[in-house]
């Protein structure tokens, strides 16, 4: 499945004490961020943990699940079709909400960051896969504002909490590891290095990958070369 276009993405803001360090080291964070934002990206069966659209009626529950089989099959422009034609067929902002995150989730494929934003703002209330797909576009556009406004984001949700369960909404194919290690990077770009150090600690103990995974690159980059 295509990633997202990272070429988008921006460098991020450096700790002022550490500005020479980091103009050595920051092409390793952004290469650990792509890394781990294609692997948040990806998306696996939709059979289960659909049941936030329970809401909608039996059409738009079928388009939007077919939308997400697309999705999932590398078919952006087919879900997007699809999506546009629910989207203005939904009757209540529920409706809207629920199609635009799919239809946020669907630009970020494409690597429309904008678009991305715009659909997922919109959803966001609705599930914690949309802040969480809102985040990382945010994170990877890399304008200014954006890495505090993912910030604000993240501590909203669930996440916050190092104990909780993270489990997509959706069946997406991030894991808790990946969630937390996102986290750290939000929290790294906006200058709050104990909560950045406290995630990606916590990133790095439920790492399966063994020293390989995105998890590990951004823990090395963040902990060994930057010191956070």
């Amino acid at each position: 499945m295509k990633g997202l276009d990272f070429e988008l993405l921006k460098k991020l803001p450096a700790k002022p004490r550490r500005e020479q360090v980091w103009q050595t080291r920051r092409r390793v964070i952004i290469t650990a961020f792509v890394l781990l934002a294609i692997s948040l990206a990806g998306i696996i069966g939709c059979g289960g943990g659909l049941g936030v659209m329970n809401t909608l009626d039996t059409t738009l529950t079928s388009g939007l699940s077919q939308s997400w089989e697309y999705i999932r099959n590398g078919e952006y422009n087919k879900a997007l079709d699809e999506l546009t034609k629910l989207y203005s067929a939904a009757a209540t902002t529920t409706e809207k909400q629920q199609v635009a995150e799919a239809m946020g989730w669907a630009w970020l494929y494409k690597g429309d960051l904008d678009k991305a934003i715009s659909y997922l703002k919109e959803a966001q209330e609705v599930s914690f896969d949309a802040k969480f797909g809102l985040a990382c576009a945010l994170i990877a556009r890399g304008q200014d504002g954006d890495f505090q406004e993912a910030y604000n984001v993240l501590v909203q949700t669930p996440l916050k909490d190092l104990t909780s369960q993270i489990v997509s909404d959706h069946g997406l194919s991030y894991n808790a590891a990946e969630a937390h290690a996102l986290f750290a990077i939000a929290a790294f770009a906006t200058g709050r290095m104990t909560e950045a150090r406290s995630h990606i600690i916590k990133a790095k103990e439920l790492d399966t990958g063994y020293g390989y995974s995105p998890v590990s690159r951004v823990y090395d980059s963040l902990v060994k070369d930057l010191g956070v």
